[in-house]
């Protein structure tokens, strides 16, 4: 899943959101998935979290880039 914060924001849980940015959380750290808890909000359709993490100053032009490796 990665940090507490993926865990709110794919949850949609806005008052834990707040507290963990509060506290010093990081909006654009990238779990396993490549995915930041903007990403997580968005997909899981929690528009007031979204909306509250683009106020917050989450990257919303953060692309991740993906390398294929061809095995021979």
């Amino acid at each position: 899943m990665g940090t507490a914060l993926h865990a709110a924001c794919s949850g949609g849980h806005l008052s834990a959101v707040h507290i963990l940015l509060q506290a010093g959380a990081q909006l654009d750290f990238l779990n396993r998935d490549q995915n930041t808890p903007l990403m997580l909000a968005a997909v899981s359709n929690h528009n007031d979290v979204v909306k509250y993490l683009v106020k917050a100053g989450a990257n919303v032009m953060l692309k991740v880039r993906m390398l294929l490796v061809s095995v021979a």
